[in-house]
């Protein structure tokens, strides 16, 4: 505690020198720990959904044309719903805009038909009113829609009695029944949606137009899935010759919505502040280590009176975590700003998350990059000092 206040009174004395130093590692910390977010954001933080690690994305693939990933028909999205046995329940997302009229002025929106099946298969519910059912996705039942909570809150400011509130989409008497949350944009970005009409003697089997979601059951392996599934491919493809040479791959939900390339630029923008970081920690520790040193006129008046090398070496090294916790702090203040404007700068939908924000595993990472920089400083001035002294 010794150490720790004439450490404040030393830093208190030289307030230029410590501003300048504070101020040269907040801006690495900053820089480090809005970077981290983001990643945090993307790469570690769970899908707003429930237990994502058992969706699925259910894909079309075609090893001939070098189709790795594509899109599924609706005829073959029902052949597999009703002969998977290791997938409690599939959904399907079809693409498609709106006009929306009669309730201002019209507007076109993104969006697209969702099954009935869909928002139990991610684990999620409607914000206001209910989501499709069974009878809604039947060829010639009544016109109905679901909303998104930001179209509900931007058209038709926040009203609680949005559901069965009449509109006319695409120039069709249609019926509001729901608010859907913010989670089914990661998905398929839109404002509006409606039920996933599959009229079988109207679809061709080669017309790949929707995305599949599944849902493993407990203890099933995405290994038996996929053997499961490319059975199935065999079976529909010995059925129907036209389709022989399409197969089924199987994607994790985090793979579906990050790809390999943003997944590898987050990566190298991690690692280029962790770089930063070492540069930082290198041009601070030479700024202290030359402070120290033009004082050993003062270490050699406490080493006549009794103190010996590793006091004097821990007096210095106590000096830098000051500092670096000084520079630590100020630099998540200027991260949360950071990533404010980062946020605001960025076009829409242009990362598949919710939002960025300085979280408890930010706060961590911060601090443990605040004591690491510490660290590296400390060793790198008592290794110096140490020949000194």
């Amino acid at each position: 505690m010794n150490d720790i206040r004439y450490g404040l009174r030393l830093l208190a004395r030289s307030r230029l020198f410590t501003a300048a130093v504070a101020c040269t590692i907040a801006l690495g910390i900053a820089a480090a720990t809005t970077i981290f977010s983001v990643v945090n954001a993307v790469l570690l933080r769970p899908l707003p959904f429930r237990d994502p690690g058992r969706l699925m994305q259910i894909a079309e693939k075609n090893d001939r044309l070098h189709l790795p990933a594509f899109s599924t028909s609706a005829l073959n999205y029902l052949s597999w719903k009703s002969q998977t046995r290791t997938f409690e329940q599939l959904g399907a997302i079809g693409f498609q805009s709106y006009t929306l009229s009669g309730t201002g002025d019209p507007e076109t929106y993104a969006g697209g038909q969702l099954s009935a099946s869909l928002l139990p298969v991610l684990g999620i519910g409607p914000i206001l009113g209910r989501a499709f059912t069974a009878d809604d996705e039947r060829p010639g039942a009544a016109h109905v829609a679901v909303i998104s909570e930001s179209l509900w809150r931007r058209r038709f400011a926040a009203d609680p009695g949005i559901a069965g509130r009449a509109a006319t989409i695409n120039g069709t008497a249609c019926t509001i029944v729901g608010v859907v949350p913010r989670a089914l944009t990661l998905l398929v970005n839109g404002d509006i949606w409606t039920p996933l009409v599959i009229d079988p003697p109207k679809e061709i089997r080669l017309n790949h137009v929707l995305l599949v979601v599944g849902r493993l059951k407990p203890l099933v392996t995405m290994r038996q899935a996929q053997a499961e599934m490319d059975a199935i491919a065999a079976r529909v493809g010995a059925e129907y010759p036209e389709v022989r040479d399409w197969g089924i791959a199987l994607i994790t939900m985090t793979d579906t919505l990050v790809s390999s390339q943003l997944r590898t630029g987050l990566l190298v923008l991690l690692a280029g502040v962790g770089f930063l970081l070492v540069i930082v920690s290198a041009n601070v520790a030479n700024l202290l280590l030359a402070r120290a040193l033009d004082r050993r006129r003062e270490m050699a008046v406490r080493a006549a009176l009794g103190a010996r090398p590793g006091r004097l070496l821990r007096q210095v090294l106590i000096e830098s975590l000051l500092l670096s916790f000084i520079g630590g702090a100020t630099g998540v203040l200027l991260a949360v700003w950071g990533v404010d404007v980062l946020q605001s700068s960025l076009p829409a939908n242009t990362l598949p998350v919710l939002g960025i924000a300085i979280d408890r595993s930010v706060l961590l990472f911060s601090v443990g990059v605040t004591l690491l920089t510490g660290v590296a400083m400390s060793l790198w001035i008592s290794a110096a000092l140490s020949a000194r002294l």
